[in-house]
């Protein structure tokens, strides 16, 4: 919470002596791991608080922060930060990122990349997606969740196979979101690549979702249009916008995702 104490809040509450933020994210996945959170300020200075024992708060402590504390050692101007579970991903204004926290399964490789315009930290993986369109990631790939036809943990950046043309890019627990001008295409559970075609069990329809985000549970998923509608699922969930158009479908299955329009 960052209130200054460990007591839950049912109700919200303001973080302490924290103003000025541009962008946030907190950590997700089960367990203590991905317990912190972040926040980039208009200075662009980062502040994180919570969970520390990897030092993903970047502060050069393993010490659990009730109240917001500064990461240390960022060279650069900031532009957007991503929590996971027990790293955290900070990319900066020239393409390059910096990385903090565990590294169990090589979730900070993506560090080494240059061209970045957007990262996301998934539970024990991380994706970058490059200013060519295409999408980068390392770490966990036990249920494909890096999206390169492999099931091998991957230390260093491996290319999401057959993806081009990405305007966003999310990672979820052990999954991973993209839209891209292909067509609207869901990465989850181990299915590489859902692309449009006349299946059912594939995208159809050509309605595109502004923005899209995985939650911090195994089947999570929710798209996000500018008219502020808000679609979301799991894996045999449906949930529609409005007047029943634009809506994201849970598939019959924990490899499907279906949308429509």
């Amino acid at each position: 919470m960052g209130n200054g104490t460990t007591t839950t809040r049912r109700i919200p509450v303001q973080v302490s002596g924290l103003g000025g933020v541009v962008d946030e994210s907190a950590g997700g996945g089960f367990g203590k791991g991905g317990s912190h959170s972040l926040a980039l300020k208009d200075d662009g200075t980062v502040w994180a608080w919570g969970y520390n024992g990897d030092g993903q708060l970047g502060d050069g402590t393993t010490i659990r922060r009730t109240t917001p504390v500064q990461m240390t050692g960022l060279d650069g101007v900031v532009s957007e930060l991503s929590g996971g579970g027990g790293h955290s991903l900070v990319l900066k204004d020239d393409g390059t990122m910096e990385t903090r926290g565990t590294n169990g399964f090589g979730q900070l490789g993506v560090g080494s990349l240059a061209g970045v315009v957007d990262v996301e930290a998934g539970f024990h993986h991380s994706l970058a997606l490059k200013g060519d369109g295409t999408v980068r990631g390392s770490g966990e790939n036990d249920d494909g969740e890096l999206g390169n036809g492999t099931t091998t943990d991957r230390t260093t950046p491996v290319r999401v196979f057959g993806l081009s043309g990405v305007m966003d890019v999310s990672g979820g627990y052990e999954h991973g979101l993209a839209i891209s001008t292909m067509a609207p295409i869901y990465c989850k559970r181990g299915q590489v690549v859902c692309r449009g075609t006349a299946a059912t069990d594939y995208i159809v329809g050509t309605a595109y979702p502004d923005t899209i985000k995985a939650g911090s549970g195994e089947d999570q998923i929710y798209a996000y249009r500018a008219d502020d509608i808000v679609y979301g699922g799991d894996d045999r969930d449906v949930i529609d916008g409005s007047e029943g158009k634009d809506r994201l479908y849970g598939g019959d299955g924990p490899d499907t995702i279906n949308t429509g329009s």
